[in-house]
């Protein structure tokens, strides 16, 4: 007993000596949240998905713009040999070495289904979750915060009361030990006492050591050096609350909370694919047009040509519109449909019907 004593009260020297080399400090609120929403991952990491998003919004907005190609070309022309005897008395006329070639395209889509627009739609919808994931992973981080300074602020009320206990305990033994000398209590009332006063002593060193390790755990949510053992505000407890009615509350959260509002917006996203699916089965009319320009290097020599050793330009203008209908619902249909009749024999191809 006298042993665990002495090894008890040189854990709380030790303690003490330890507590004693490291510095401390003053943490407020407001630094806190600060610190914290500056140091934190998962805050970044939703800010990049918001910036994603954003530029998803405006890749889809571009598929309302025309698309233009641009295309050159050039090739060496070899030297092509005319039969006309049979396979005899071949003949090798000039033709140019090189030819280039230029073209420009130009599309324009007039009716899609609403594929675009539902891109579009799907595209925003995304871009508002990422900012409700941000607000969500903000409010999740802000409420971390909290719980580990409440936690470091209840330790430090702890102590305090542990403190207090220490030194009340003192002034009991000193008035236990004099009775004792008076003969009105007995030994075992004193080591009762000596055994409380270690206990306190004890706890109070456990609580020093979690204030430590809870210090360290927020400075590193902080970004602060891990060596600073910090200390809340306690004029917290001053502060005046303002409280509504329940219902008050329940409206609130209802409305403002970040997971009511995602699955919100999860349920606009999961209509806009349904009317993006509907869309791929209607077709397409898209405006096209183009200019192609061919020039060769030198003239085209044939006894066929009229226009021998001249320079050749080329030009080929063309547009039009362009109708396409997605055929692959009804080619499954067809194809299930010849199966059918066709009983036990498989068929090579539904058209060989």
């Amino acid at each position: 007993m006298k042993y665990r004593v002495w090894f008890l009260i040189g854990l709380w020297i030790i303690g003490a000596s330890v507590s004693a080399q490291q510095s401390s400090h003053f943490l407020t609120m407001d630094e806190l949240f600060r610190l914290g929403m500056e140091n934190s991952l998962r805050i970044k990491s939703t800010a990049v998905q918001e910036r994603i998003a954003e530029e998803q919004l405006k890749t889809a907005r571009t598929q309302r713009l025309p698309d233009i190609s641009i295309g050159v070309e050039g090739g060496n022309i070899g030297q092509p040999v005319i039969f006309r005897r049979g396979l005899s008395q071949p003949e090798r006329p000039e033709t140019p070495d090189w030819s280039q070639r230029y073209n420009v395209d130009v599309s324009q889509p007039l009716y899609t289904g609403g594929r675009i627009r539902s891109g579009i739609r799907r595209a925003e919808i995304n871009r508002r979750i990422a900012s409700l994931s941000a607000t969500d992973e903000r409010q999740s981080v802000k409420l971390l915060l909290l719980e580990n300074y409440l936690n470091l602020f209840s330790l430090y009320k702890q102590k305090e009361v542990l403190t207090r206990n220490i030194e009340e305990a003192n002034i009991r033994l000193k008035d236990i030990r004099r009775m004792r000398e008076q003969g009105l209590l007995t030994r075992n009332d004193e080591l009762r006492s000596e055994l409380q006063l270690t206990n306190d002593r004890l706890d109070s060193c456990e609580t020093e050591h979690q204030i430590v390790l809870d210090s360290q755990s927020l400075d590193i949510l902080l970004g602060l050096d891990e060596s600073l053992v910090l200390v809340p505000d306690t004029s917290l407890l001053e502060a005046a609350l303002h409280t509504d009615a329940l219902d008050r509350y329940i409206q609130t959260a209802y409305e403002h909370n970040p997971g009511m509002r995602l699955a919100r917006e999860n349920t606009l996203l999961a209509r806009n694919n349904i009317r993006s699916v509907k869309a791929d089965l209607l077709p397409t009319l898209s405006l096209r047009a183009g200019n192609t320009l061919a020039r060769h290097r030198d003239g085209i020599r044939h006894p066929a040509a009229d226009a021998a050793d001249e320079r050749c330009l080329y030009g080929q203008y063309g547009g039009g519109f362009q109708y396409a209908r997605s055929v692959e619902r009804g080619y499954d249909n067809g194809l299930l449909r010849y199966f059918r009749r066709a009983g036990n024999g498989v068929p090579h191809h539904p058209q060989d019907t």
